[in-house]
């Protein structure tokens, strides 16, 4: 029914729907079952990203000698399934932080290969194609998962992580009845290694910048995903939720926070995903440094907003924009990570490394500041930590200059 590659879309869909079902139920779990605050929030989604960046960048060493790199995704997608399914039955933070640390790590095994597997297309106008189609088909899981996770939630704490269970297993067959890259993309002509040799020493100028933009914009979703649920929850419970400005709370407001948090992921995610579309069909943004600045400027102002609003609909806004931002330094760093196909697992390792170590930071350092001095103070300080990332990027992308023919 469906060719090889486009069930790899399908798999992506699938797993980033249970993944983001379970990380959008997490939050108000750990407030309201295990009775914990911004710090128990930053922490655990702090381990979270940590393991998975830690093996991430641990498995270029042995996910690269792999005969059959999807042998290891199916390896990471058994563990975090079998992980999911015992989750809501901890009611012990340690139990629990340690579960979901488990399982995030172990999708360090997960996604370096299926963004490996469907970049070895030798085509370069065709694989930018199938990369886009891909990254759309994830992060649409990561849009609709949040929609599931309001309705589940509110009828039992136990079903996110259930059903999550349940899509894992359907992706875990997908997974298994997949070709070798080889068999299903076959090799290179002449022509295509000839024009990605150029094109391999244009992108590896922009390579490392991008990466520190990933690193950066996951810090912006790793806060927005695990700390500011707490700002929602403590808006909803104290009745200061608002439409926009008025005075007292307006008609049809979300009355549990958990459905009022989802519906922010399902507009965040969306951003992402219409991002990825987009990017997909132009070529305007490759190579251009300045539109990279320019899209983590836009972040850094919504991400600051974000914890010093009450307006339901502005924090709407203000997630659009920072998943816009997401989406772009994203995809950009997977873009040029696949430039060279003899480095490109390794180098998408590197670049899932990044994720990871964003949302560690992110997550944490928010996390701890908003505990001690409320949320305003860690999401205006973001603007900063952007200013110096964006100048770290451009010393980079400088520096590449000089060293494009190098490794990693």
């Amino acid at each position: 029914m469906f060719k090889p590659h486009q069930r790899h879309y399908l798999v992506g869909f699938i797993l980033d729907c249970a993944i983001m079902i379970a990380m959008t139920a997490s939050p108000f779990f750990i407030m309201r079952q295990l009775n914990g605050g911004s710090t128990m929030l930053g922490v655990i989604a702090a381990v979270q990203a940590m393991g998975y960046a830690i093996l991430c960048l641990l498995s270029q060493s042995f996910v690269t000698r792999a005969k059959h790199g999807l042998n290891w995704a199916v390896l990471g997608v058994a563990i975090c399934g079998s992980c999911f399914v015992v989750m809501p039955f901890s009611l012990n933070p340690w139990v629990f932080g340690a579960l979901t640390g488990v399982s995030m790590t172990a999708l360090a095994l997960v996604w370096p290969a299926l963004h490996s597997w469907i970049g070895a297309e030798p085509d370069l106008a065709r694989r930018g194609r199938r990369v886009s189609k891909f990254n759309m088909a994830w992060s649409l899981g990561f849009t609709v998962g949040p929609l599931l996770t309001g309705p589940l939630y509110t009828s039992d704490y136990h079903l996110p992580f259930i059903v999550g269970f349940a899509f894992i297993t359907v992706t875990l067959a997908l997974l298994l009845a997949a070709p070798h890259e080889r068999d299903y993309f076959g090799e290179a002509s002449t022509e295509d290694i000839a024009a990605r040799a150029n094109h391999d020493r244009t992108s590896e100028k922009h390579l490392y910048g991008a990466w520190v933009a990933t690193i950066v914009a996951n810090g912006l979703i790793g806060a927005t995903r695990s700390v500011f649920p707490k700002q929602v929850e403590d808006l909803v419970v104290s009745g200061n939720l608002r439409w926009f400005a008025e005075v007292t709370a307006g008609p049809y407001l979300p009355t549990d926070a958990a459905q009022a948090f989802s519906w922010l992921a399902f507009v965040l995610s969306g951003a992402t995903a219409f991002t990825f579309y987009v990017l997909g069909r132009t070529q305007f943004w490759h190579h251009r440094f300045s539109f990279l600045v320019a899209v983590q400027v836009a972040g850094a102002v919504a991400f600051a907003a974000l914890g010093n609003i009450t307006s339901y609909v502005l924090m709407a806004v203000c997630c659009v924009v920072v998943g816009l931002n997401l989406g772009f330094c994203f995809f950009a760093a997977v873009y040029y990570s696949l430039a060279d196909p003899a480095r490109k697992h390794q180098r998408l390792a590197v670049n899932e490394g990044a994720v990871g170590i964003g949302g560690f930071v992110g997550a944490l350092g928010t996390g701890l500041l908003a505990d001690r001095y409320g949320m305003g103070l860690p999401f205006a300080g973001a603007a900063v930590v952007i200013a110096a990332a964006v100048a770290l990027e451009y010393a980079l992308t400088c520096a590449g200059r000089r060293t494009s023919s190098e490794g990693v």
